[in-house]
């Protein structure tokens, strides 16, 4: 929030502060960062980022997942009380999401081997009660990534990707979940010996992330259709999360990051024939006009964008922001250690935490990016820090926002008031790494902002 300071008196030397003639500006803004509530979350950490549940902006409830062997699933109220919760085998794995209807959606994987039978997806619809009552989906193999909703009509349907596989088993699955969860169908995605390091979806096909880019696959129904690769063969396109997705005619296509020997931000656009990949029928390439960006290190990340500037950080902790049309160097900014992904917010500004529990509020003008600490939980994440979720403060979604941030190491999560609200999603712009505030890894998702 900003508070308004005046001078009320002289200093040492006698000076006295004035506001500029012919105004009645204040003499001074301080910009304060609130915290409304905290509240502990058993003993357990979040397992990824939290999620928005349907309902009203500035009073949704957030739901989040933890790590733990018991209640593992938590549901709690826009004022920090706790609606209901569930318990679902552990671990929950990754970002939950959350479908048209509220029902909530979280891979677990219980440390089986590939060939026996694990939860991939357990679906949690809304109870009239304190506890919640999860319906699994089942499929063989190594469950860890964060699902992708789709409506398919008023029911949801669902992809998620087994992060390790035999040669030739099925990979990316589709599900119908409902009272009972259904395979519809599962693809082999090509290279068989590729495992899948994360999915998303746009217009019409599903993208699965693999260590040479990744793989495309049309949506056929409620299964699948044509497979198209990027880049296949190209060891160096070390992809460690799925693209983002943009319907955006001259800055649309896959935007995604890589690692390895590549360390590069690339933009893709589907061509229907050539490529100069061995007379494919259909294939992806670079954009045109636009020129691969090169970072300091690996990118871990799905990049985030609002339709002219995409962000990212390398997984040292610098922050670069590109031009979305041709992939100029805007600006970039150290961090001087590993953070969450960013989270846009409105007025040229983006959320992110530090793996030392720093909450920093990050402002882009013209050609400079600079960070202002919010809050300090004073205590270091273990692992990858989550990305926090972020609604609007009033209905028109202007001004402020409030964000959800779980925080290390007890469990807790906090209600922090921001001095900007969140950008909305849609089909040209992707705020989040999950896409929305409902991590629903959907260009085409139209129920959450």
């Amino acid at each position: 929030m900003q508070v308004r300071l005046a001078s009320a008196g002289p200093d040492r030397v006698g000076n006295t502060a004035t506001s500029p003639a012919g105004t009645a500006s204040p003499d001074g803004i301080a910009l304060l960062s609130l915290w409304r509530w905290k509240v502990k979350l058993g003993s357990s950490v979040a397992s990824g980022s939290p999620a928005l549940l349907p309902g009203t902006q500035g009073s949704r409830a957030v739901v989040v997942g933890t790590v733990a062997s018991g209640s593992n699933l938590f549901a709690l109220g826009a004022d920090g009380t706790q609606i209901w919760s569930a318990t679902l085998t552990k671990d929950v794995v990754g970002d939950v999401a959350v479908g048209q209807t509220g029902t909530v959606y979280a891979s677990t994987d219980a440390g089986c081997n590939s060939g026996s039978a694990c939860t991939a997806v357990n679906a949690v619809a809304p109870p009239a009660g304190a506890t919640g009552t999860p319906v699994t989906c089942q499929a063989n193999g190594t469950w860890g990534a964060s699902p992708v909703v789709a409506a398919n009509g008023s029911a949801d349907l669902l992809y998620a990707v087994a992060l390790s596989r035999g040669s030739g088993a099925n990979n990316v699955y589709s599900f119908s979940p409902g009272a009972t969860c259904t395979s519809s169908s599962g693809a082999t995605v090509t290279p068989v010996t590729d495992d899948v390091t994360g999915v998303t979806l746009g217009p019409g096909a599903v993208f699965a992330s693999n260590s040479h880019g990744f793989t495309s696959l049309d949506q056929s129904g409620t299964g699948f259709g044509t497979q198209v690769e990027y880049d296949a063969g190209n060891s160096g396109f070390i992809t460690n999360a799925a693209p983002a997705l943009s319907a955006d005619a001259s800055r649309g296509g896959a935007i995604f990051g890589t690692a390895g020997g590549d360390q590069k931000l690339r933009r893709t656009v589907r061509q229907s024939s050539g490529c100069g990949l061995g007379g494919l029928s259909a294939c992806w390439a670079t954009a045109s006009g636009f020129t691969a960006a090169a970072a300091g290190s690996n990118l871990p990340f799905t990049p985030v964008f609002d339709g002219t500037t995409i962000w990212t950080i390398d997984d040292q902790g610098v922050v670069y922001t590109w031009t979305q049309q041709n992939g100029a160097s805007v600006a970039s900014l150290d961090l001087t250690e590993p953070a969450s992904p960013p989270v846009l917010l409105q007025g040229g500004s983006a959320l992110v935490v530090t793996t030392s529990g720093l909450v920093k509020l990050l402002s882009l003008t013209g050609s400079t990016l600079s960070a202002l600490k919010l809050i300090d939980f004073g205590a270091a994440f273990s692992g990858r820090v989550p990305a926090p979720v972020i609604d609007c403060r009033a209905t028109t979604c202007s001004g402020s926002g409030v964000a959800y941030v779980p925080a290390q190491p007890a469990g807790w999560v906090y209600a922090l008031q921001l001095p900007a609200a969140p950008i909305s999603a849609s089909s040209t712009v992707w705020p989040r790494p999950g896409h929305d505030s409902c991590n629903t890894r959907n260009a085409s998702e139209g129920w959450c902002p």
